[in-house]
């Protein structure tokens, strides 16, 4: 608990007899306190050597209190003091004048001892909280950020040797050939895309960390998103019959504004949530439609065990995940959702979720449409 002889007030007052007894009650309670006959001088303390709190009157010449508040709170060093007012104004308008110029409590002449020490106590203890609140918050930035930066330098140094065994696996698929039975030719496709996502999932985290800091380059041009779509399926290396895809060609292919590569690894992101979540007999679809913004909206749709309604946002936070029943399986590693949220907000579009309990989950994101940017292009 603070020491009230480390704790210094201002009393501002232009009535030398008001001045008198605040000071010296604050004085008999053990606080240190400076004392001003103006608005003037009580700035100049106040910037001079930083109280803790200041009571301040209202109705003074040259300057009222109302003005040397604003003041107050329009210095980088003094717009955390806490400021009570202390008046005989006793109209609600003046109270809300009061209040809306940057006061935190107001108490009106004559003023009670007890009522002061308690209001005075009260506010030094909720601003000594928000001192320790923040310190804790700085602390757990720095935590985050040496997190950040160790995960980051251990995903880069995985990076490389990771690469060189997929290119190994890829090479010793070309070179058995027909040599090797079709179990183990499942065995050495699996390792090699498993491989391939592990690599993918360490992308994410770099571009992840890229982003973050706005280092990451994006490449906006315009393509049909049926193609970006088609590409990204064939990435996953997996048989569109084992995936049980739900997917048909638009007659009228819609256009898109976006980085081709960051909109393809989050289609990839989504569906390979939604097969994750599904049964082998469960299908997973995917639509385009023009939303009405005139944006193109992108769905995937599973029949997984659904999300609750309150982790909806949390899992696009980093490392934001939940366990899903009955299958016991984070919906996220925890950062491909992430992935999924600023890559498409980089691009100036906007992703969520709509999902119930049992009623399995669907992903949408969007991306502006050409012929929407075109016609926006046009009116300039």
């Amino acid at each position: 608990m603070v020491d009230n002889s480390e704790i210094s007030i201002l009393v501002v007052d232009d009535t030398p007899g008001n001045l008198k007894i605040l000071s010296g009650m604050l004085q008999a309670w053990g606080f240190r306190v400076q004392a001003a006959k103006s608005g003037e001088l009580a700035l100049k303390l106040a910037l001079n050597q930083p109280p803790h709190m200041v009571l301040l009157d209202i109705d003074m010449p040259d300057m009222n209190g109302y003005e040397v508040c604003s003041r107050m709170k329009q210095s980088h060093a003094l717009k955390e003091v806490p400021v009570i007012f202390i008046s005989a104004l006793t109209e609600t308008m003046d109270k809300v004048r009061a209040f809306s110029c940057g006061g935190i409590d107001y108490i009106t002449k004559p003023f009670q001892p007890d009522e002061v020490r308690v209001r005075v106590s009260t506010h030094l203890k909720i601003q000594d909280q928000k001192r320790q609140l923040n310190e804790n918050y700085k602390k757990l930035k720095k935590m985050e950020n040496l997190r950040d930066n160790l995960v980051h330098m251990i995903a880069h140094d995985m990076r490389s040797p990771l690469t060189c065994i997929v290119s190994s696996l890829q090479l010793f698929e070309m070179q058995v050939g027909n040599k090797i039975n079709s179990s183990e030719k499942e065995d050495l496709a699996r390792a090699i895309q498993s491989s391939i996502k592990l690599n993918e999932m360490i992308s994410s985290m770099l571009d992840l960390s890229r982003m973050e800091n706005n280092e990451m380059p994006v490449k906006i041009s315009d393509f049909r998103i049926d193609d970006i779509i088609e590409q990204a399926i064939d990435s996953m290396m997996i048989p569109r019959q084992r995936l049980n895809l739900q997917y048909k060609l638009q007659s009228r292919p819609f256009q898109v504004v976006c980085d081709h590569e960051l909109t393809r690894r989050v289609i990839i992101n989504l569906l390979s949530n939604a097969r994750k979540h599904s049964s082998e007999d469960q299908s997973i679809t995917i639509d385009t439609i023009m939303g009405a913004d005139g944006n193109i909206v992108l769905c995937v749709r599973d029949s997984g065990p659904g999300i609750p309604e309150e982790f909806h946002q949390h899992i696009f936070t980093k490392f934001g995940q939940i366990e899903t029943r009955p299958r016991n399986s984070a919906y996220s590693t925890g950062l491909g959702l992430a992935f999924c949220k600023m890559a498409v907000e980089i691009q100036g579009g906007q992703i969520g979720v709509e999902s119930r309990i049992n009623e399995g989950s669907t992903f949408w994101f969007t991306l502006p449409a050409a012929e929407k940017m075109m016609n926006h292009e046009s009116l300039r």
